[in-house]
């Protein structure tokens, strides 16, 4: 038996056009999901400020703050009791990291401004996040809007260490 050289061999048997195009679409694919999977990095503005609580006169209420150091104050208060309480911690870049993935997957820039059950007392938030010279406020009252949810889950996520949790009875994590 006489063996080709390997070239000639390679030669001899040409891959058919059909296949080298579903390889070529494959790695484009592969590319195309890698780069859509990556992180995004946060943008050095990218702040986040949450206000949750009871809209009637009593009931808790909290105020929020993650700035683009990763810094956090979080104050709570009781509405039917003078002073509260304030804590002062910080989160990782890849946890403001994380926060704005989770902005971006649920495209919370484009969500509508207020969600209103129409309901009376109860409670809710205002989330208003700032990122790349933009700032856009969401505010859910007594409505449970999946897209906000899951932002304030990523958040009492990442805050549960810290004994930080955000509530505004509509969460559904």
């Amino acid at each position: 038996m006489q063996l080709l050289p390997r070239r000639l061999a390679f030669r001899s048997l040409p891959t058919p056009a059909p296949a080298r195009l579903a390889v070529w679409g494959l790695l484009v694919l592969t590319y195309a999901i890698g780069t859509l999977s990556s992180h995004a990095q946060a943008p050095g503005d990218f702040k986040v400020e949450a206000f949750c609580g009871s809209y009637a006169p009593w009931g808790q209420n909290q105020r929020l703050t993650i700035a683009p150091s990763g810094s956090v104050s979080y104050y709570e208060s009781d509405l039917s009791v003078p002073g509260g309480d304030s804590l002062f911690v910080s989160i990782s870049p890849a946890e403001l990291e994380a926060i704005y993935d989770t902005v971006l997957a649920v495209s919370f820039f484009g969500l509508n401004n207020v969600y209103d059950s129409g309901a009376v007392d109860g409670s809710g938030i205002v989330l208003r996040i700032t990122a790349s010279g933009s700032t856009h406020s969401v505010e859910a009252r007594n409505i449970a809007v999946s897209q906000l949810n899951r932002v304030v889950t990523t958040i009492n996520t990442i805050l549960a260490p810290d004994n930080i949790a955000l509530n505004y009875g509509a969460l559904n994590p």
